[in-house]
Parts: structure tokens; sequence; C-alpha cells
């Protein structure tokens, strides 16, 4: 027999279809001002470069066609409170691989704050200083952990971060308080805002028991004014006003003594004095002490 000659057949090549991996979208929290970027990891088992793949947007679970097959999806076309994903199916030129979802974000827009006020408006040095705004956000997030900061003078203080009350015991009269709020509603913070500035004023100091000494004074006695000062900030006295009365009249030859020489009265005049007290800033209410009439004073016998 005869045999005829035996033809190879040609090669066939088996293609691996490529895969794609750890897709993600970036910024994971983005805001209606941000571009959405896609990234994945392409692979390949024959080492066949990318070419080809498919990308696809989806809004709100619709495919985006005028977005297909674009790493990036411009901040002009999302909107607050939208959904957004990518789909990725990798092509090496010639096979398609499994289709991948991205993780969804979704758009955010920073809150906002407003009415800004510290109260109370006019404090003084026993006064608390209390933070109140305004929280509005246009997704509907409620408030996370907004920052708060307040300044003395200028100079923030670091103790009373995130303290919507400074305690009086942290102010002193003469000091400029305000403080600044940046919102956050637990994705991102708003623009910060500054409230208004308020001056914490002094506190005026007071007198008790105003009474002249002695109680039943003679012609041959002095008359002592007698007293008690406070003062909430513990300010010394400094310039406190007393005026004498002699019947019901101002004897203001004596004006700021305590001490009121014998030889200004005389038996049955009745005296007084008032007192407004004052802490070298500011001065506190008059009071008046009670009368006193003076007595005879006996002769002596020689």
């Amino acid at each position: 027999h005869e045999y005829g000659s035996v033809q190879a057949s040609p090669a066939v090549t088996i293609n691996t279809a490529p895969s794609a991996s750890a897709l993600t979208i970036t910024p994971s929290s983005p805001l209606s001002t941000d571009d959405l970027h896609a990234s994945y990891t392409y692979s390949d088992a024959d080492g066949d470069a990318e070419s080809g793949s498919k990308i696809i947007w989806y809004r709100d679970g619709v495919a985006q066609p005028a977005y297909e097959d674009l790493i990036t999806v411009p901040s002009s076309a999302t909107t607050a409170g939208e959904q957004w994903y990518f789909t990725i199916q990798p092509c090496d030129g010639k096979d398609y691989g499994s289709v991948r979802p991205s993780p969804a974000v979704t758009i955010n827009t920073p809150p906002g704050a407003s009415a800004l006020a510290i109260t109370p408006g006019s404090p003084l040095t026993d006064d608390d200083l209390v933070a109140s705004y305004t929280y509005s956000d246009a997704d509907g997030d409620g408030e996370g952990t907004s920052k708060i900061v307040w300044y003395k003078d200028g100079v923030d203080q670091p103790a009373y971060e995130n303290l919507t009350t400074v305690p009086s015991s942290a102010t002193a009269a003469g000091e400029e308080w305000y403080f600044t709020v940046m919102p956050g509603d637990g994705f991102d913070f708003g623009l910060p805002r500054t409230s208004n500035k308020v001056f914490v004023a002094n506190m005026p100091p007071s007198v008790s028991s105003p009474s002249i000494l002695p109680a039943a004074p003679l012609t041959t006695d002095d008359l002592i004014a007698s007293y008690i000062y406070t003062d909430p900030e513990n300010d010394p006295e400094k310039g406190s006003r007393v005026v004498w009365y002699k019947n019901s009249v101002a004897q203001t030859e004596y004006n700021d003594l305590l001490r009121l020489p014998a030889s200004a009265t005389a038996k049955k005049q009745v005296w007084y004095f008032t007192v407004q007290p004052r802490d070298g800033k500011q001065y506190g209410v008059v009071q008046k002490s009670g009368l006193v009439v003076i007595g005879n004073t006996p002769p002596r016998a020689e």
C-alpha cells in the first residue's frame, strides 16, 4: 500500500480573558463640587495589555451613556444626594472579562451655620458665655461633630474647644470674646463662621451694714463711718464716695472722710452719711446709714 504524506494542523492559541479588581471611586465622600474618578486594577494571565475595556457610570441605578468609557465624571453632572457607581468589563483587545461593579458613593453637600450669637450680649464677670447657632444641611444630614473654637482677645482657647459654654470662672473684666464654628454633618465640614464679639464688663462692688460709731455720740465724739465693702471680682476698694448729712443737708466740706471731727457737730443735730462704693472702675449702689442724734456732753466738776 502506498500512503500519502500527513499534513500538520495549524496551532490554536487559547486566550484567557482579563479581570478587574480593587474598584474605587475617589473621593469616597464627594461633594457636589468634586469630580468623580474611577480607578481599578487590570490584570491578564496572558500578559495582554488592556484595550477596549467598557466603563458604564450609574446615577441612582440608571446608566449614564454620556459618560460611557470615561474615567472621570465632572462635578457639573452631579447633584447632592445622588448615588453613583460604575461597572468595568475589562478587555485585552480580544476578549472581555466579567463585569465588576464599584462601591457606590453618595454626593454630599457640606452643611452651613448661621445666626451665630453669644449670650448674654453684654456679659458681666459672673456670666457664663453661651454659644448658639443655626445648623442647616441641604442633604438633610443631622449635625455631626462640628468644630467650635473660642477666642479671648484674639487668641484661641484650646481648653474650651468644641464646647458651647465658657464658664464665668474663665473670664475677666475687659476681655473680648468670640467663637467660630465649622459645621460638620459626619461626612464633611462646612465653611467656618464667626460670631459677634462680646466684652466682659466689670461687676460693681457693694456695701452693707453702713452705720455711725458711736451709736449715741456726744458733742465730744468724732463720728466714724463704718460699712462692709464687697466686690464679686475681689477688686480692692478705690474711690468710694462718702457724703455726710447734717439735718438732711449735705456737708460737702467733709466729702469722702470716714471720720467726722467732733468740732463739726453740736447737740441735737441729726447726722447720717451715704456711701457709693467703687472698685477703681465702677460705682455700686448708694447706701445710707442710720441716723444719730448728737447728745449733750455733761459738764465736769473741776
